[in-house]
């Protein structure tokens, strides 16, 4: 106890939230496979699960004549100055909605 007096008397006591803990987000879609395209295509438009706008849309690239290799799956997004956004809304026990950008 008299640990705790001399803490208090020094200055305030410091208090510290319990540490968050995140639940799991599935993000439709993320390596941009719907819809196929067949190698070296690529789309202009819309991509499944995803909200753009711009020149966007998704490229099947012939590896390695556009790159060394595909981050995840098949097919890659890219964009003319065009963006990408897509809700999620499995976000467990806050029941909100957010956009990834």
């Amino acid at each position: 106890m008299l640990g705790i007096g001399i803490i208090a008397a020094v200055g305030p006591v410091l208090a510290f939230p319990a540490l968050a803990q995140a639940d799991p987000v599935t993000i439709k879609n993320p390596s941009f496979e719907d819809p196929a395209v067949p190698d070296g295509g690529f789309t202009i438009g819309p991509i499944t699960d995803w909200i753009t706008s711009g020149v966007t849309g998704v490229l099947h690239p012939l590896t390695p004549f556009h790159f060394d290799f595909v981050p995840d799956g098949l097919q890659v997004r890219y964009s003319n100055g065009g963006s990408l956004s897509q809700v999620l809304d499995d976000f467990g026990r806050w029941q909100r909605s957010d956009r990834v950008r």
